[in-house]
């Protein structure tokens, strides 16, 4: 394992456990992520990331701790941000 991953692994663990391990919508402790409330230029799959973390590290207060199926239900884009459009945009 490689100097970064138990880096990202121990800040994250870290980072969950200061927020109360769980999510902050339902408590359920189990695939957590980290929402950015704001857009940073951070948007994607990385979840586990080096560039993520620090800017959780740094900006604690942009973010919000939720596991899956909350992050999907508040952040649509989230998991299919070519699939996602309005039914306008669709033409309904």
């Amino acid at each position: 394992m490689s100097l970064a991953s138990e880096w990202v692994r121990a800040v994250r663990a870290d980072l969950i456990a200061s927020r109360g391990g769980g999510c902050e919508r339902c408590e359920s402790p189990d695939d957590l992520e980290f929402h950015h409330l704001h857009r940073n230029g951070l948007q994607g799959n990385g979840r586990g990331s080096v560039k993520r973390l620090r800017d959780v590290l740094a900006r604690p207060d942009d973010y919000q701790l939720l596991c899956a199926p909350c992050h999907a239900a508040v952040d649509p884009y989230r998991y299919a941000p070519h699939t996602f459009a309005p039914p306008a945009a669709r033409g309904k």
